[in-house]
């Protein structure tokens, strides 16, 4: 993994490391509340010889002061600091522990208790009953006198805050570790993850560059939805730009739009690309090829029941059955009847024969059934210049992606590209202009407001309707529209 690809997965996260830090924090925030608070208390100590034979401050007095450290647990030194401090042993709660301060005679009792006075206690009474207990034992075994002395120092004043838990390092480390435990899930989830999430995914997968992203239509950000559909609209200029200088060495006239499977907006994407061509002052036919499941009458409310099936079995001529839109340069073939037999109806020398006609006229957009259900876009794959492939960010498995190519590279289809469906508006992949759309919309906005003034100024027929050359004799859709013919 790159830098780059750590940045895009920290972006695309983002709220996923938010939780977990988030919940890392309550974590260590509850585990500091339910955990016992422990206090401690410190006392110093300065160790003496009392002996000809042992001097202060030499090995032989370290190491004979260091056998008699262990005895700081005993259970005669916590008696002896009963009666010092005049309570019961039992009600010194508490642990005790000693230490000899490097290079020097120094001893240093620590006491850790539930209640800071009672460690209090127990550190200042160490030091004294330590000592008496060193002396006992010193004399019982006939020493006359103890070889050491402990002398006190430093009193130890009760702790006003707990030693344990320490939450100024445990509230940052439950962060740290909830930060980990994200990009853990996130790197998991990325190698586990079976779907479409970005351009470079689309480049190993099928071989192909992307033409463009179109953004999703986020329900939370409906307030923005002037600005995103501006966004769209200039996202498939781009898509209209990249098709221009897919191919070099043949020029594109008929184009096929597919997807792997339903529901991933190629539909959609053959519209909005034959619109922003027919934009372009390029005259644009759209043909609904998918002849079991049509889309395109409904979408331009035109009359779809008679259409491409008609035109391919010989019982309408093409002017007959081509229908204008009230967009400008835009004509629709739809599908018409939807025939027993799809694949062959598509895959027969009329409908190649039928492409090679309205190419001379008219930009050809083909809109064709997905790729792994039926066999019908690689049989029109066969016949168009190129075929532009449409992924859903977020729902076109992988998988899917590379069945369709092994469908298409045995029928010759020649891949233009790839259009990104459904991109997130905050995915870091989908670039520059989809965190600045509110750019776009003003532009778009003063685009369609001269267009309004344009149209309103200028007199002449209505919009949408066809130079008169390219009228046939024909019939009107269910609102109207002119029968236009596609003269070969």
């Amino acid at each position: 993994m790159t830098v780059l690809d750590f940045v895009r997965m920290t972006r695309r996260g983002w709220r996923v490391l938010l939780i977990a830090v988030a919940s890392g924090l309550l974590l260590a925030t509850g585990y500091v509340i339910v955990t016992p608070k422990t206090y401690t208390a410190t006392s110093n100590g300065f160790i003496s010889a009392d002996s000809a034979t042992v001097i202060a401050g030499s090995d032989k007095a370290l190491q004979l002061a260091g056998s008699y450290l262990p005895l700081i647990t005993s259970g005669q030194v916590r008696e002896k600091i009963a009666a010092i401090e005049g309570v019961a042993p039992d009600d010194l709660s508490g642990a005790l522990s000693a230490g000899l301060v490097r290079g020097s005679t120094m001893i240093q009792v620590t006491a850790s208790s539930d209640d800071p006075a009672s460690a209090a206690r127990l550190a200042n009474g160490a030091l004294t009953a330590l000592a008496d207990v060193i002396s006992n034992i010193e004399k019982s075994a006939g020493a006359g006198s103890a070889a050491l002395k402990v002398v006190p120092l430093d009193n130890a004043t009760v702790p006003t805050s707990p030693s344990s838990p320490n939450w100024k390092l445990i509230v940052p480390v439950g962060a740290l570790g909830g930060l980990v435990v994200g990009y853990l899930f996130l790197l998991l989830r990325g190698a586990l993850d079976v779907r479409v999430r970005a351009a470079t995914d689309m480049n190993e997968l099928l071989g192909t560059g992307v033409l463009g992203r179109v953004p999703r239509l986020d329900a939370r950000r409906t307030g923005h939805k002037a600005d995103i559909e501006a966004l769209a609209e200039e996202s498939y200029r781009q898509i209209r730009t990249g098709l221009r200088f897919a191919s070099v060495d043949a020029q594109m006239r008929t184009i096929a739009v597919t997807s792997a499977n339903q529901s991933e907006g190629k539909s959609t994407t053959a519209v909005r690309l034959a619109q922003v061509l027919a934009e372009s002052g390029e005259r644009v036919l759209l043909i609904d090829a998918d002849l079991r499941r049509p889309t395109m009458a409904r979408k331009f409310g035109i009359d779809g029941t008679v259409g491409l099936s008609e035109v391919l079995s010989g019982q309408l001529p093409l002017r007959d059955a081509v229908v204008a839109t009230q967009h400008e340069n835009l004509l629709v073939l739809p599908s018409g009847g939807i025939p027993p037999n799809p694949s062959e109806m598509l895959g027969s020398q009329a409908l190649g024969q039928l492409l090679a006609e309205v190419r001379r006229e008219c930009l050809v957009i083909v809109d064709t059934p997905p790729v792994l259900p039926v066999t019908d876009a690689l049989l029109v794959g066969a016949l168009v210049d190129g075929v532009v492939f449409v992924a859903a960010v977020g729902q076109t498995r992988k998988a899917e992606v590379v069945a369709a190519r092994t469908f298409l590279e045995p029928a010759k289809a020649h891949l233009l590209g790839v259009v990104m469906n459904k991109v997130p508006l905050g995915d870091s992949d989908s670039g520059y202009q989809y965190y600045r759309y509110s750019y776009y919309s003003r532009e778009a906005e003063k685009g369609r407001r001269a267009k309004r003034i344009r149209r309103d100024a200028a007199p002449g027929p209505r919009r949408g309707a066809q130079p008169e050359a390219a009228v046939g004799s024909g019939r009107r859709g269910r609102r109207g529209q002119t029968t236009a013919a596609a003269e070969a």
